[in-house]
């Protein structure tokens, strides 16, 4: 999985499954916020990204 930082609070995860697959991570105070969940192959690497922003845990 493809993880880059777009701008100060938003991260983007990608994935090619097939077809490439992205999902968003935008921080705020309160944590993370997850924008479109991916799929369940994803979910390892969508909870690394989260452990390697270390803003807290997804929220959202």
């Amino acid at each position: 999985m493809r993880f880059r930082q777009v701008s100060a609070h938003i991260y983007s995860l990608r994935a090619w499954i097939i077809v490439p697959i992205h999902v968003w991570l935008v921080k705020d105070q309160e944590g993370l916020t997850l924008v479109d969940a991916g799929i369940s192959p994803m979910t390892r690497g969508i909870l690394r990204a989260v452990e390697r922003i270390g803003h807290g845990p997804i929220q959202q």
